[in-house]
């Protein structure tokens, strides 16, 4: 999805201004980032890191966030508009959905075991 598709979604539910359209992306990609860290490969494409992001000016400009996450973030922009608390429990749950799909991606499904604490 790019950064126009995320834009139209968003204005089919509530209309925004483009500059507050672009604050709160900025921001639901910083929460991204501050939730899952800066593995390589999990968040962000490449070998990206939080450092490295740039805010979004232009419709036109990439999102540097892996595609999973495309529909959080959405529902992440919908609760920073005053669209209420749901979509901030669907943005932290599609999250984590997305996040534990690339980890396994990585990871190449292996398991971590728990610790017997004895």
């Amino acid at each position: 999805m790019t950064i126009l598709e995320i834009f139209e979604k968003v204005n089919l539910t509530v209309p925004t201004e483009r500059r507050n359209f672009f604050n709160y992306l900025s921001d639901s990609v910083n929460e991204i980032a501050g939730l899952y860290g800066d593995m390589p490969h999990l968040v962000f494409n490449g070998n990206i890191t939080a450092a490295d992001i740039v805010p979004v000016a232009k419709l036109s400009d990439e999102l540097a966030v892996l595609p999973l996450y495309h529909n959080a973030i959405v529902d992440n922009i919908l609760f920073l508009c005053g669209q209420g608390e749901t979509h901030k429990g669907e943005f932290i749950r599609k999250a984590k959905e997305a996040y534990l799909q690339y980890w396994s991606l990585y990871s190449k499904n292996k398991r971590i075991k728990r610790n017997d604490w004895r």
